[in-house]
Protein backbone atom coordinates (compact mmCIF):
# COMPACT_ATOMS: atom_id res chain seq x y z
CA UNK A 1 0.00 0.00 0.00
CA UNK A 2 2.66 2.50 0.87
CA UNK A 3 4.88 1.71 -2.31
CA UNK A 4 1.31 2.52 -4.72
CA UNK A 5 1.18 5.44 -2.69
CA UNK A 6 4.75 6.95 -3.62
CA UNK A 7 4.85 5.58 -7.47
CA UNK A 8 1.39 7.21 -7.35
CA UNK A 9 2.79 10.80 -6.19
CA UNK A 10 5.76 10.63 -8.39
CA UNK A 11 3.28 9.85 -11.39
CA UNK A 12 1.51 12.96 -10.63
CA UNK A 13 4.59 15.13 -9.76
CA UNK A 14 6.31 13.84 -13.52
CA UNK A 15 3.98 15.43 -15.99
CA UNK A 16 4.34 19.29 -14.25
CA UNK A 17 7.91 18.60 -14.67
CA UNK A 18 7.82 16.95 -17.98
CA UNK A 19 5.44 19.85 -18.99
CA UNK A 20 7.69 22.90 -17.60
CA UNK A 21 11.04 21.31 -19.62
CA UNK A 22 9.35 20.91 -22.69
CA UNK A 23 7.80 24.71 -22.47
CA UNK A 24 11.70 25.76 -21.86
CA UNK A 25 12.94 23.85 -24.54
CA UNK A 26 10.71 25.26 -27.01
CA UNK A 27 10.72 28.42 -26.23
CA UNK A 28 14.32 28.70 -25.38
CA UNK A 29 15.11 29.93 -28.93
CA UNK A 30 12.19 33.06 -28.87
CA UNK A 31 13.47 34.11 -25.19
CA UNK A 32 17.48 33.91 -26.08
CA UNK A 33 19.23 35.80 -24.02
CA UNK A 34 20.70 38.76 -26.31
CA UNK A 35 24.33 37.89 -25.45
CA UNK A 36 24.16 34.20 -27.03
CA UNK A 37 22.46 36.29 -30.07
CA UNK A 38 25.33 38.55 -30.26
CA UNK A 39 27.56 35.91 -29.64
CA UNK A 40 26.44 33.76 -32.35
CA UNK A 41 25.45 36.26 -34.94
CA UNK A 42 28.83 37.99 -35.23
CA UNK A 43 30.97 34.41 -36.19
CA UNK A 44 28.53 33.70 -38.98
CA UNK A 45 28.91 37.72 -40.62
CA UNK A 46 32.98 37.27 -40.07
CA UNK A 47 33.21 34.10 -41.78
CA UNK A 48 30.66 35.27 -44.46
CA UNK A 49 32.67 38.49 -45.19
CA UNK A 50 35.89 36.11 -44.90
CA UNK A 51 34.67 33.86 -47.03
CA UNK A 52 33.51 35.69 -49.57
CA UNK A 53 36.83 38.72 -49.96
CA UNK A 54 39.57 37.26 -47.91
CA UNK A 55 39.76 33.34 -48.73
CA UNK A 56 41.46 33.30 -51.89
CA UNK A 57 44.66 34.85 -49.84
CA UNK A 58 44.42 33.68 -46.69
CA UNK A 59 42.50 30.36 -46.84
CA UNK A 60 43.84 26.87 -46.16
CA UNK A 61 46.21 26.64 -49.10
CA UNK A 62 47.39 30.23 -49.46
CA UNK A 63 48.36 31.75 -46.41
CA UNK A 64 49.54 35.12 -47.01
CA UNK A 65 51.49 36.89 -44.89
CA UNK A 66 51.06 33.70 -42.55
CA UNK A 67 47.77 34.28 -41.69
CA UNK A 68 45.09 31.55 -41.66
CA UNK A 69 41.77 33.04 -41.51
CA UNK A 70 40.27 29.71 -41.87
CA UNK A 71 41.56 28.78 -37.72
CA UNK A 72 40.85 32.66 -36.51
CA UNK A 73 37.71 32.54 -37.35
CA UNK A 74 36.65 29.32 -36.23
CA UNK A 75 38.57 30.01 -32.79
CA UNK A 76 36.42 32.08 -29.98
CA UNK A 77 36.54 34.45 -28.85
CA UNK A 78 38.45 36.92 -30.95
CA UNK A 79 40.21 38.31 -28.50
CA UNK A 80 42.55 35.05 -28.28
CA UNK A 81 43.81 36.18 -31.10
CA UNK A 82 44.06 40.11 -30.70
CA UNK A 83 47.12 41.52 -32.36
CA UNK A 84 46.17 39.56 -35.74
CA UNK A 85 42.30 40.38 -35.74
CA UNK A 86 43.75 43.85 -34.95
CA UNK A 87 46.45 44.30 -37.94
CA UNK A 88 43.19 43.02 -40.23
CA UNK A 89 41.54 45.69 -38.86
CA UNK A 90 44.06 48.41 -39.45
CA UNK A 91 44.16 46.69 -43.27
CA UNK A 92 40.79 46.83 -44.06
CA UNK A 93 39.88 50.11 -42.51
CA UNK A 94 43.06 52.01 -44.79
CA UNK A 95 41.99 50.10 -47.70
CA UNK A 96 45.00 47.68 -47.78
CA UNK A 97 42.84 44.80 -48.08
CA UNK A 98 41.18 43.18 -50.31
CA UNK A 99 43.95 44.02 -52.63
CA UNK A 100 43.19 46.20 -55.76
CA UNK A 101 42.84 43.67 -58.22
CA UNK A 102 40.22 41.08 -55.88
CA UNK A 103 36.34 41.78 -55.66
CA UNK A 104 35.82 44.69 -53.01
CA UNK A 105 33.35 44.51 -50.51
CA UNK A 106 30.86 47.41 -50.31
CA UNK A 107 31.60 50.40 -47.87
CA UNK A 108 28.62 49.76 -45.89
CA UNK A 109 29.89 46.04 -45.97
CA UNK A 110 33.39 47.41 -44.66
CA UNK A 111 32.46 49.80 -42.01
CA UNK A 112 29.81 47.15 -41.10
CA UNK A 113 32.21 44.15 -40.69
CA UNK A 114 34.69 46.39 -38.94
CA UNK A 115 31.95 47.66 -36.14
CA UNK A 116 31.52 44.07 -35.71
CA UNK A 117 35.58 42.89 -35.16
CA UNK A 118 35.89 46.62 -33.21
CA UNK A 119 33.14 45.35 -30.66
CA UNK A 120 34.16 41.89 -30.62
CA UNK A 121 38.36 43.16 -29.63
CA UNK A 122 37.75 46.24 -27.82
CA UNK A 123 34.22 46.24 -26.25
CA UNK A 124 35.11 42.29 -24.62
CA UNK A 125 33.80 41.48 -21.53
CA UNK A 126 36.53 39.64 -19.85
CA UNK A 127 34.71 38.82 -16.31
CA UNK A 128 32.58 35.88 -18.96
CA UNK A 129 35.82 33.54 -19.79
CA UNK A 130 38.70 32.13 -17.72
CA UNK A 131 41.12 32.00 -19.85
CA UNK A 132 41.23 34.70 -22.67
CA UNK A 133 44.85 33.55 -24.12
CA UNK A 134 48.34 33.57 -23.71
CA UNK A 135 49.64 36.41 -22.15
CA UNK A 136 53.22 37.15 -22.28
CA UNK A 137 54.95 37.99 -19.05
CA UNK A 138 56.65 41.50 -18.60
CA UNK A 139 60.29 41.70 -19.00
CA UNK A 140 62.49 43.41 -16.23
CA UNK A 141 64.58 46.56 -17.69
CA UNK A 142 68.50 46.36 -16.03
CA UNK A 143 67.50 48.62 -13.51
CA UNK A 144 64.41 46.38 -12.01
CA UNK A 145 66.64 43.17 -13.00
CA UNK A 146 69.76 45.03 -10.68
CA UNK A 147 67.69 46.43 -7.71
CA UNK A 148 65.84 42.76 -7.53
CA UNK A 149 69.24 41.29 -7.45
CA UNK A 150 70.13 43.37 -4.94
CA UNK A 151 66.89 43.04 -2.67
CA UNK A 152 67.49 39.53 -2.79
Amino acid sequence: MFDSDIAAMIQTRRLPILLTVAVAVLLDPIWGSTSWAEESSQPYQVASFVDEFCYRCHGPQTQTAGINLTALVTERPFVRNRNIWTRIMDALEVGKMPPLGAPQPPPEVRDEILTVLGSAIHDFDYSTIDNPGFERMRRLTHREFDNTLRDL
